[in-house]
């Protein structure tokens, strides 16, 4: 998901969330597990 938008989109800040969510499909909790700017290629 985007976190922070900024001009130009290369520099926006993006993140990647794991979720719980209960039988009904509503969200009971969330962590990030990585923020990273859109422009970076992958270091892992």
């Amino acid at each position: 998901m985007t976190e922070l938008a900024r001009v130009p989109e290369t520099m926006s800040l993006m993140a990647l969330y794991e979720v719980t969510l209960d039988p009904d499909g509503l969200l009971t909790g969330y962590r990030r597990l990585r923020r990273y700017e859109r422009g970076r290629s992958d270091r892992r």
